[in-house]
């Protein structure tokens, strides 16, 4: 299994608002998404699956912070704190059998010839207008079937979308 977590900085042109946008990319032996979130859309997400599975426990999200939640910096620890929480998540097997999950993933799986289904990433907006920033920070995890064995490899890549 491997769990990408990226960030990336947004604009909305009409509003002139920043925002930041969480990139989750997930591949296993039976299913794959590549989708974007915003932290406040993925904390509530998970409000909404502890109320769904309340006999499992679910990893704890990243803090929610105020102030300096632009910095590279800070965008980059919850980046961090994402991918652990995401490669913990779905190491959670029943979490796959619902339909919700599914939806907010995006999840896809994977046919018995390892096609992949091609999909366009759609990136969260409340406005109309919305212009990208190029900053892109990415890590990537691999776990092996034992969610004890985790091995984290930190690439740091400033790329344009």
């Amino acid at each position: 299994m491997s769990v990408i977590v990226g960030a990336q900085k947004k604009s909305d042109s009409i509003s002139n608002e920043n925002f930041i946008v969480y990139v989750v990319e997930f591949d296993s032996e039976t299913f794959f998404c590549k989708t974007c979130h915003r932290f406040s859309s993925l904390v509530s997400f998970h409000k909404q699956l502890q109320k769904l599975f309340p006999e499992i426990r679910l990893p704890e999200t990243p803090s929610r912070k105020i102030f300096q939640t632009k910095t590279d910096q800070f965008i980059d620890e919850r980046r961090q704190e994402l991918q652990v929480y995401f490669s913990q998540l779905f190491c959670i097997g029943d979490l796959f059998k619902n339909e919700s999950f599914v939806q907010f993933f995006q999840l896809q799986k994977k046919n018995s010839s390892n096609n992949l289904k091609t999909t366009q990433l759609e990136i969260p907006s409340t406005k109309q207008g919305l212009s990208v920033d190029s900053q892109t920070t990415s890590t990537s995890t691999s776990t092996s079937t034992s969610p004890s064995s985790t091995t984290i490899n930190n690439n740091n890549n400033n790329s344009t979308t």
